[in-house]
């Protein structure tokens, strides 16, 4: 029987903006199977899709469910995918608008859809000549995601936020004739230059009662960094934040940790085990 569930985000949580972990992994993953022979649960729990949460998952250890796509869907260790909400969006059609509406914004700019992480880490050359390019998510399913980047051979460059945020507005003014906007939740993120699409009432909290109906005895304990893991205040048995968490987690968080990220990820652990 699981004691805890430990339900931790991935962005700036377990990785930084660079999509790599800020510790070396051997004292983390001894941490994880030290409390995992214990009883502890470890689920990941964020806005990214599967394919990505599942082989993070491998990089840190865990073996419990994935929470993915902001609470859409969870993936139990056992195969089994659940759905938590009814969705009222035909993301295909959205990701074909948002296409041919940025071709409109900015007509030198490159659309490609690839599983983006090895060129982000500079381990293979893009597919696209230099410039100005949208690099959408092929994962999501339950949402939409794409980067905003300038690509320079194989590296990429964040692109100045005034152009991001131009170009987020003349999109949304361009998504606003086709879609409902109040049915979608729309966060453009200059730190990332990402975009990310979804159902408005899409919560984290939408798999809480799965997991409680999956493991009715055991503590959840979830770990972030931002407001949609602040928002779990209510949903959850305790809220612990990392150090470079935002300060509206912080106030509601019953553990905050010293060090920032892994880090602080592993901080918050260590404080569990027996």
């Amino acid at each position: 029987m699981a004691k805890c569930i430990f339900l931790i985000d991935l962005d700036l949580t377990l990785i930084d903006v660079d999509y790599k972990p800020t510790i070396p992994l051997t004292r983390f993953r001894e941490c994880i199977e030290e409390l995992d022979s214990q009883g502890h649960v470890f689920c990941l729990n964020s806005d990214s899709p599967l394919q990505i949460l599942s082989d993070w998952k491998e990089v840190f250890g865990f073996h419990g469910p994935i929470i993915f796509e902001k609470g859409a869907s969870i993936y139990f260790p056992n195969g089994e995918e659940v759905a938590t909400i009814d969705e009222h969006i035909d993301w295909a059609s959205f990701k074909r608008s948002v296409e041919r509406i940025l071709r409109e914004i900015e007509p030198s700019l490159r659309v490609i859809e690839v599983d983006y992480r090895k060129y982000f880490q500079g381990e293979e050359t893009w597919p696209t000549r230099n410039g100005l390019v949208s690099v959408i998510s092929p994962f999501r399913r339950h949402s939409f995601g794409m980067h905003l980047q300038k690509v320079n051979g194989s590296t990429t460059v964040k692109i100045d936020p005034e152009l991001f945020q131009d170009i987020m507005r003349r999109m949304y003014s361009g998504l606003q004739k086709e879609f409902d906007l109040d049915l979608l939740a729309l966060d453009a993120n200059s730190t990332y230059s990402v975009f990310i699409a979804y159902e408005s009432f899409v919560r984290k909290s939408c798999a809480i009662p799965l997991l409680r109906t999956a493991y009715p005895r055991a503590t959840i304990i979830a770990i972030g960094d931002g407001s949609t893991d602040a928002e779990l205040k209510d949903t959850v048995d305790e809220l612990w934040a990392v150090g470079n968490a935002v300060n509206d987690l912080k106030k509601v968080a019953k553990r905050v940790s010293e060090k920032s990220i892994t880090g602080g990820v592993l901080e918050l652990l260590e404080t569990r085990k027996a």
